[in-house]
This record gives structure tokens, C-alpha cells and sequence, in this order.
């Protein structure tokens, strides 16, 4: 269905933009390249974004996308419970051109929204505006300092904030309506690169160089490439992955996120409430670290072990000798699962 999509785009003479997916022929790369700052107007764009996250990371470069009389944000997984990503026309005086807006789903977990205009329009307004149904059209205050951003990957450093200014890499910052284009400059490089204005930038490395996707992965730690400093890795969108905010008082109290066997848990009171292993690509069962095999079992004496059944797709805390199904119903013996094997 996607390359259905930027098949019809290209073939009208459209620009298609993507994040958080395979590449696409044809389709220009947010996450590995640089788009240049100016005015552009093509026939109709189509915004590609492998998940929610995705979008909101567009968002951010939302000025760089050209004016286009039709406008297509697809986002191709989505929760299943996720309702329809409705955008709200806001501030109504920007939308007057607006005469068709479309939302549908189609297939399980992608949607679709397809904004016609009677006249060219910065496409960036249907993509930030989608980005905003995602969050549950939540009014955010204005993101202070005002963060002017420039380098490949430098909008996961501010995911979701379309007020930043994107400028080129070696400066300067284009000036906002009646403001400056931005307090800070944040600046991704991988070398040492001149600055055109007096005030230095913020430098920080690459996504392929840091990131708390690669550093939660089992021996992620260990990578040499991952700088000590966390302030040296983009932040994590809590947007998506907190949507509903922190209490002030939690009423449990306040747990703990801890590593142990290769596996992410929650612990509270000194007890693992839930637990998590990373899957491998590709495998519906987990590849554990030093075991050189996918779904292999590490004993940790009397304390409950995640595994996963790869039947049922059931994640459970077992014990050995209290699960009723080890050893007598597995044919694969101690620590390991079997194809026969039954959720505990």
C-alpha cells in the first residue's frame, strides 16, 4: 500500500518525504538527508512516517516541506486502539483554502489523512497539524529558548516542536516574523564544522552515533561508540511514550527501571512488576545475550524468569519446579522452550 502511494505521487509529479522507514525510491530520507531551506511548490506531497514518533520528528521540520495543492501524511503503524488522527484547521485564517480533508484507515494500524487546497499551501501545516491529532490535540506551551536546529538528525533533539527554525549547517539562522530565528542553535555533526555567525552552536553527534534505542539493546552499553555524558544523546519523546504526564504523588511510590539478564523491569518494593526482552529482528522469540540461539532459557536460580512461548506469543513469570507444563510436558528438556510447549 506505501508503494502504492509513492508510485501514484511520483508518477503526478509529486515530492514524497519519509522517516522511520525502509527507503523508497524516489523519496527523499528526513532521517539521513539534508533538505535545503527555501520555496518550493510542486502539485502534491505525500509524508511518509513509519509510526507516530516518526511524525512528530516531520513535525519539527515541518518549514523545509514545499507548498503543494495536496497534501498526504501516511503513518504506517499506529496503536491498534489509536482512534481516528483527526486534524483540527487551527488557526482557521491558515486553512481557508481548504476544500477537501480526508481521514480512513486502509489496512489494520495505518492511517491515512489527504488535505486538498484550492490553492498552493505549505504542506507542513497538514503535517503538523496531523502530528497534534496523534498527541490528542493537547495544548502545549510554547517550547522556550526558541531552538533553531541544523544537521542530519537534528530533529530528535526537539520531536514534536514546530517552532523551530531549521537552518543550514554552516549558518546563519533565517530570522522568524518579527523574532529571531532562535535563541539556541543546535547543531548534529560528525566533524568540525565552521559556524558563520558569532555565537557558536550546540554541537552534538549523530543518531547513528547515539541513541537510547541502541543503548537499551542487550550489550548496548558496551558500544564504544555511545558517549558517557547522557546530555550527548537525543531525548526520548515522552509525548508517546508518557501521553497521560507524571503525578505529582504517585500512590505506589516510585520504581525503578533496571537491567538484569538482558531484560528492561520495573522494579518496585525490590520486586520485578513487568518485564521486557528486546526481540531480535525478524523472530517472534527473543535471542538472549551469550546463548547463540533464539529463545534459549537463562536460569537465575529461584527468581522468576520472562520468557516467551513461541506458540501462543505469551509473555509469563515462570518458576521451573511451580510451572505445571517443565519438565513432563516439554519435550525440549530444561531451558528451552518446545514447539509443543503451552503457556504457564
Amino acid at each position: 500500500m506505501i508503494a502504492d502511494l509513492v508510485r501514484e505521487t511520483l508518477e503526478r509529479g509529486g515530492r514524497v518525504f519519509q522517516a522511520g522507514l525502509d527507503a523508497h525510491s524516489g523519496a527523499t530520507d528526513l532521517d539521513h538527508e539534508l533538505i535545503e531551506p527555501g520555496a518550493e511548490r510542486v502539485k502534491e506531497v505525500l509524508v511518509l512516517a513509519g509510526s507516530p514518533a516518526d511524525l512528530r520528528r516531520i513535525a519539527t521540520l515541518h518549514k523545509l516541506l514545499p507548498e503543494a495543492e495536496r497534501v498526504v501524511v501516511a503513518v504506517a503503524d499506529t496503536p491498534a486502539a489509536h482512534p481516528a488522527p483527526v486534524p483540527t484547521p487551527t488557526p482557521a485564517h491558515r486553512w481557508r483554502s481548504l476544500t477537501e480533508l480526508r481521514v480512513y484507515q486502509p489496512k489494520n494500524r495505518v492511517w491515512v489523512v489527504d488535505a486538498r487546497f484550492s490553492a498552493p499551501t505549505p504542506a507542513g501545516r497538514t503535517v503538523a497539524a496531523t502530528a497534534r491529532a496523534f498527541a490528542g490535540h493537547r495544548l502545549d506551551v510554547i517550547a522556550a529558548p526558541a531552538a533553531a536546529i541544523a544537521g542530519v538528525g537534528a530533529a530528535d533533539w526537539r520531536p514534536g516542536d514546530p517552532n523551530a527554525t531549521p537552518a543550514e549547517l554552516t549558518g546563519p539562522v533565517p530570522d522568524r516574523v518579527g523574532a529571531p530565528g532562535g535563541d539556541i542553535v543546535l547543531r548534529t555533526v560528525e566533524d568540525d564544522v565552521e559556524w558563520a555567525e558569532d555565537e557558536q552552536p550546540v554541537d552534538r553527534p549523530t543518531v547513528e552515533a547515539a541513541s537510547w534505542e541502541r543503548i537499551g539493546r542487550p550489550g548496548g552499553t558496551e558500544l564504544a561508540a555511545v558517549p558517557v555524558e547522557p546530555s550527548m544523546i537525543p531525548p526520548v519523546d515522552e509525548r508517546l511514550v508518557n501521553p497521560m504526564g507524571f503525578v505529582t504523588t504517585p500512590s505506589r511510590g516510585m520504581a525503578m527501571l533496571a537491567e538484569s539478564g538482558g531484560r528492561w523491569s520495573v522494579v518496585l518494593d525490590g520486586r520485578a512488576r513487568s518485564s521486557r526482552s528486546p526481540p531480535r529482528a525478524g523472530s517472534r522469540t527473543p535471542t538472549w545475550p551469550g546463548s547463540g540461539r533464539s529463545g534459549a532459557w537463562r536460569s537465575t536460580g529461584a527468581t522468576p524468569t520472562a520468557a516467551r512461548c513461541p506458540r501462543s506469543g505469551c509473555w509469563r513469570d515462570w518458576r521451573p519446579r511451580a510451572c505445571r507444563w517443565w519438565p513432563r510436558r516439554c519435550r525440549a528438556g530444561p531451558g528451552r522452550w518446545a514447539t509443543g510447549c503451552r503457556p504457564c
